[in-house]
């Protein structure tokens, strides 16, 4: 099993993120409702159904050596040294992993397991210009898109909503 090279400053990417509260602002309905239509147009979008574009933010303050894993439906940090064979799960629109998981990442029933791949480069610049073409504001230089893999394509009219729990919104 190939293992995602994790970095000790990982977690100063991550501290960099806006909270969710944060990262909300930056994106308003009015102007989700404007851009996510337009992405589903764009080809590129459309052959990458794995990577969900997500609002960019972070859960807590991680500490020197600590990163982001998630593991079920439970994510918090975790030190480096003693995550295991993580993975990145999420990216930034520079491409950098901003939180790890543990799953067995398989793309579907009917194919062999394969790690999350990194999104091409491709990808990763299609949303850093239709975020650039729309205006979408950034947070201390980082945008508040970026991607997250999905195992199970959704429906056309699903809608994935990440809930939090255990503590205050930052």
């Amino acid at each position: 099993m190939s293992q995602q090279p994790l970095s000790h400053s990982a977690h100063d990417v991550y501290n960099m993120l806006p909270s969710l509260a944060e990262a909300d602002k930056l994106f308003p309905s009015n102007v989700q409702s404007k851009f996510l239509p337009k992405l589903n147009q764009i080809p590129i979008f459309q052959e990458n159904k794995h990577y969900a574009v997500t609002l960019v933010h972070r859960h807590a303050t991680l500490e020197p050596g600590e990163i982001m894993v998630s593991r079920g439906d439970v994510t918090r940090p975790e030190r480096i040294e003693n995550a295991g064979n993580v993975y990145a799960s999420a990216w930034l629109t520079s491409g950098e992993a901003y939180e790890f998981t543990s799953d067995d990442m398989k793309y579907n029933r009917d194919e062999e397991p394969r790690h999350r791949h990194h999104p091409s480069d491709d990808l990763l610049y299609a949303l850093r210009k239709s975020v650039t073409e729309s205006g979408i504001q950034s947070f201390s230089g980082v945008g508040i898109l970026g991607f997250r893999y999905i195992s199970e394509i959704p429906d056309p009219d699903e809608i994935f909503l990440e809930k939090t729990y255990g503590g205050p919104v930052f």
